[in-house]
């Protein structure tokens, strides 16, 4: 029986990546993978500035990873670098049925926050549990409106629709979300190497959220994710976190295990990608474990199409 492909781009700030992957019985198989590094000056990622310095070479680069994929591919899922976005869980006593409404709303609430004009943004949302008190939360994904309308009309200008974009953390966790425990109080820590976010569950429902613009190359990046882990349990001092699993777009997975078991005293498990997708990898040789570790952005993009 035919299986249909999906394909995903994770656009790095060096570099970008494409996958292309197909659904196997209860699995993922990864076909086709390839990245190619970004010329110098080609991009210079920010939050409120248009990201993409030379389209030409910016346009050229993707073409070029685009050459071992085969066929043509018309649309894909998209990564974008994580510090073009910004995450939150808002809380409404009651909430508009028009969607312009609840966008209006939540940019209300948050317009002291906004670093740019604010009729420029662009807000995503998903409607998450009510608390305790009875408020609907959301989860609310945030970006400069002129830097996304760059990516896509660069992607439309090579023929290629980017049918879901997210930021690449919110794509690596959808890769690993699976293999998450349902029950109990679950840390979810999405690690880049100058990025990383910080999700609580509680009983399979999202409790809290953070996106930090440090990462693992980052000299102070352990001291950031205790002061992260620190923070959330001033907000719930009655909670305890059970667990942590930690998902890793820089392997290192021996070094995180243990620094992260240091600092918060939780178990850590740092996930394993080479469990969750069949590939041709040979991984009895670490480096080819850090290679697929690095595509799983890309990955999660081509998976969010079938989502």
């Amino acid at each position: 029986m035919f299986r249909k492909i999906f394909t995903g781009i994770e656009i790095g700030e060096s570099l970008v990546r494409v996958a292309q992957v197909k659904r196997e019985r209860d699995s993922w198989r990864l076909l086709r993978y390839n990245s190619v590094p970004f010329p110098e000056n080609t991009l210079k990622v920010s939050y409120k500035e248009k990201n993409i310095v030379d389209p030409d070479m910016f346009t050229e680069t993707v073409r070029t990873a685009f050459e071992s994929i085969n066929g043509r591919i018309s649309y894909a899922g998209l990564s974008l670098p994580n510090k073009v976005a910004k995450i939150s869980i808002l809380k409404f006593e009651d909430l508009p049925k028009d969607d312009e409404d609840i966008q209006r709303m939540i940019s209300w609430q948050i317009k002291k926050t906004l670093r740019y004009p604010e009729e420029n943004e662009k807000i995503s949302y998903y409607k998450l549990e009510k608390d305790e008190e009875g408020k609907q939360k959301l989860f609310v994904t945030m970006g400069n409106r002129d830097v996304l309308k760059q990516y896509e009309l660069l992607f439309k200008k090579i023929k290629i629709k980017a049918k879901t974009i997210r930021p690449a953390s919110i794509n690596q966790f959808n890769f690993f979300a699976n293999k998450l425990p349902h029950q109990g109080t679950v840390t979810y820590v999405g690690v880049y190497s100058n990025y990383f976010v910080f999700f609580v569950f509680e009983d399979d429902l999202l409790q809290f959220c953070r996106g930090v613009k440090k990462g693992f190359l980052d000299k102070d990046f352990f001291a950031e994710v205790d002061r992260t882990f620190q923070h959330y349990m001033n907000l719930n001092p009655e909670k305890e976190i059970e667990k942590i699993y930690i998902g890793s777009a820089v392997a290192s997975y021996h070094e995180l295990r243990e620094n992260f078991t240091n600092l918060t005293g939780s178990q850590v498990s740092v996930m394993d990608e080479s469990q969750m997708i069949i590939t041709d990898f040979d991984f009895d040789k670490p480096e080819e474990k850090e290679r697929l570790s690095s595509f799983v952005s890309a990955i999660g993009a081509a998976q969010s199409l079938a989502q």
